[in-house]
């Protein structure tokens, strides 16, 4: 999802660490072994998974629930909350608003009291969109919105999905895998610099042993190769199409995609072999023709695939945010389909293993 405003939810963590700060809890477990190195727990918020992870929050009293999502340059509300809870509409009508399905207006809307956790924000505006349930109805079961990286941005974010936690963060004189103080084997991934008008985090990884650029995307309930990746010499999946679907993102059209067994993707230090990943053409409603040409370009910077929360669910991730790394450890099973990593020679139990960088970009 991309926007070039940030305006939708400015400020608003802020307004919401502020709230926090009298109750800030240092990590006593983590504390006496890190030496140097602090991790201020700053909050710690309950998430069940529906395919992706969602948070309890309230809307001016009304019990909700949000998607957690990386992939999300603003934090959303979608329309039909915003009617079935009567929050106030400013009349402003904010920045379209891109990503899978192409592309939908946005309109201010305002919140008097927004709880999340144990902290509660006054007067916070969201930016409204139709998003994945369009126009129908509200129903209690449904997702109010989305929380994306102009919240997420701010601080260190933990996922412990197994654990049915978030954990949020702010490292003092934390410089390297410190942080990891869960375990002392682990992988890492550094990201590259984000697009402009995004806060997307992004790093290279290997498909079939070819570099690609990954999009790590936690409001994606399945990790996708986009087709025209798929269609690149030495990166096709190595079986036929195994089954197809349909999926719905910020836009208004449904995108269609089929599920293939490739030969290995390495995130990290991790290899895993025979994931079976979907394949679609995420960004296709977002491509435009331009005055002067015939070609469909497209109105955002495409990565190659998007890792989704199948591969948060059996993993525990750390988000270093101002280190520019992500840190994570396999807890078993099955990650994408039957996939799982193959055994790591360098990293026995008990010992750190040593991460290297991500991939190169190849060069041009």
């Amino acid at each position: 999802m991309k926007s070039s405003d940030g305006y939708g939810s400015r400020g608003w963590w802020a307004c919401l660490r502020t709230a926090a700060l009298a109750s800030l809890l240092m990590m006593s477990a983590a504390s006496s072994a890190l030496g140097a190195c602090q991790l201020v727990k700053i909050g710690e918020l309950a998430v069940s998974v529906r395919g992706v992870p969602v948070v309890a929050a309230s809307l001016d009293g009304h019990s909700v629930r949000l998607i957690v999502d990386t992939g999300a340059y603003n934090s959303l509300l979608f329309r039909a909350a915003v009617t079935a809870f009567n929050l106030k509409r400013l009349g402003v009508q904010g920045q379209d608003m891109l990503g899978t399905g192409g592309r939908d207006s946005s309109e201010l809307v305002s919140v008097r009291d927004f709880a999340l956790g144990d902290s509660v924000v006054h007067d916070l505006r969201f930016l409204a969109v139709a998003g994945a349930a369009g126009t129908k109805g509200f129903a209690p079961e449904d997702l109010a919105g989305v929380l994306g990286e102009d919240f997420l941005s701010s601080m260190d974010v933990e996922f412990d999905l197994a654990s049915g936690k978030i954990r949020l963060f702010h490292p003092k004189s934390c410089s390297g895998d410190q942080v990891v103080y869960w375990a002392s084997a682990y992988n890492m991934v550094k990201f590259v610099a984000p697009p402009a008008g995004t806060r997307w985090l992004e790093a290279y990884v290997s498909l079939n042993g070819k570099d690609a650029l990954a999009m790590f995307d936690s409001g994606a309930s399945r990790s996708t190769v986009t087709t025209n990746v798929s269609q690149r010499s030495g990166m096709e999946p190595e079986t036929a199409v195994a089954e197809s679907g349909q999926v719905r993102g910020i836009g208004p059209k449904t995108v269609t995609f089929s599920v293939a067994r490739f030969a290995s993707l390495t995130i990290g230090q991790e290899l895993i072999k025979n994931p079976s990943l979907a394949i679609g053409d995420l960004f296709g409603a977002t491509r435009e023709v331009h005055t002067g040409s015939y070609i469909r370009q497209s109105a955002v910077t495409e990565p190659d695939l998007i890792v989704g929360a199948d591969f948060l669910r059996v993993h525990r991730v750390y988000i270093a945010t101002g280190q520019g790394k992500m840190y994570f450890t396999y807890l078993g099973g099955p990650i994408f389909e039957h996939a799982e990593p193959a055994p790591a020679p360098d990293a026995a139990p008990g010992t750190a293993s040593v991460p290297g960088d991500s991939p190169k970009p190849p060069e041009h």
